[in-house]
Formats: structure tokens, sequence, C-alpha cells
């Protein structure tokens, strides 16, 4: 089945929000504020009981964002404006918001509460997010990315990630940290309703049972046979709307 071009009417605030350093937890502030501490003291202190020490940087496994490096594309924002081509973005999914870079080379992190939605133009191909309700939660409106679209199927992602520590400290080495991803999946059903989809081969069988007999047989193949993850789900999505 051809995929649909999924077109967006969506409305477009120039606000942007605040800077847009690196947010991250006040943990890892203080982490990091110990580290440089102990550096300092390095510095200054000769002692045979301090040769132990190696000054460290905060050691942080993994990325907040769905893709490091800056891209071409566009923010919409509620009001009906939009940002293109004088800045570059990439997606904080710490955040659930766009943070962008200016030919100047400054940085900014969008206040979320004003996207409407944006493209990202990564390898060749547009990367979209939009925002809506969460499902079961109509109280909350998030950025969501679209992760496939066609006549047959519709599936969303709801990005997130957490700052989680990694390992204890040793000998006052710094503490490492992680990104664990906390992402949502949906699929929506023939009713309009998004169901949850859970990543994994017994979620991705129950969300599409009438493809079963499909999706038996691609789950055998060498492709699948590894844990399913998101790269794989949208290649999986591809073969069952053949």
């Amino acid at each position: 089945m051809k995929n649909t071009l999924l077109i967006f009417a969506i409305l477009p605030t120039v606000l942007f929000g605040q800077k847009a350093s690196t947010p991250t937890s006040a943990t890892v502030l203080q982490e990091q504020s110990r580290v440089n501490a102990m550096n300092e003291i390095m510095k200054n202190n000769t002692s045979s009981q301090m040769l132990y020490y190696k000054p460290n940087e905060l050691d942080i496994k993994g990325s907040k964002y769905f893709y490091d490096d800056y891209v071409e594309g566009e923010v919409w924002f509620i009001n009906g404006q939009y940002a293109s081509t004088e800045y570059v973005y990439k997606f904080d999914e710490t955040q659930n918001s766009v943070q962008i870079k200016d030919k100047k080379g400054e940085e900014l992190l969008v206040d979320a509460s004003t996207i409407n939605g944006c493209k990202l133009i990564i390898n060749g191909k547009a990367v979209i997010y939009f925002k809506a309700q969460v499902p079961g939660d109509p109280s909350q409106k998030k950025l969501f990315q679209l992760v496939y679209y066609s006549d047959n199927y519709k599936v969303i992602k709801m990005p997130a990630k957490r700052l989680i520590p990694k390992t204890k400290i040793f000998h006052d080495d710094a503490q490492q940290y992680e990104y664990l991803n906390e992402h949502t999946f949906y699929v929506k059903k023939g009713d309009g309703r998004y169901e949850e989809l859970k990543l994994k081969k017994k979620g991705v069988m129950e969300a599409f049972p009438e493809k079963k007999a499909v999706l038996t047989k691609l789950f055998e193949t060498p492709a699948y046979k590894e844990r399913l993850n998101e790269a794989l789900l949208a290649g999986l999505l591809v073969e069952i709307d053949k």
C-alpha cells in the first residue's frame, strides 16, 4: 500500500523560550560540581594521599535528542507563525520540545507550550511532530512523532527520556549516568481511538491481530529475531501494510 502524505493544517509563536544550555537534573549538576571541586583540590595539593584520585568529567551515556546533529526543518506555532530557514533544529526528548540554533550559533530551547508541530529533515527524510492530547488523559497535550501513516495504519510515538544513575561512585570518580528511553507508542484503531502499542513482538501481534499470520512469518526471519526496537518497528509496519 502506498504511503499517504500526511498534510498538516498546523498553525505555527515566534517567542522562543529560555536559553537551552543543557537542561538536566539537579543531581547531575551537583555531581559535576563535586567533580570540579575535586579537580581544583588536585591542582593545589601534592600530597600522596591524593594520588588515587583521577580527575574526571561527568560521564553520560546516550543522548537526550532524537538525532544529535542540528538539521534543517520548520517549527509551526500556535499563533499561526513559523520558523524555517533562519534556524536549524533538533528534538529534545527529555523536554518534549525543539532546540534551535540561529546563524550566529546561539542555541535556544523553544517553549513547548507555543509549538503546534515541527518537521525535521534527517538524512533526506521528513520526521514530523504534531501536538495532540495524550490518549487517556485529555488534560495533557504533548508533541508526538509520526512513526507511520497510510490509508490503513497510523502509529505515533510520545517521546520521553529520563536521566538516571548508571553506576555507583568509586574512589571519587564521577558518577555515570545514562538516558533511559521511556517512549510510548500508540496505534490508531478503526473507531478512531488510540491504543498503546507495546514495543515487543507480543505487543505488535496484539495490536494487529488481523496480520497474525504475516507477523508470525516475519518474526521467524533473521531481520526480526532480535529484540524489537523503534527502527525495526517502522520496517515491520511497511511489511504488514503491503
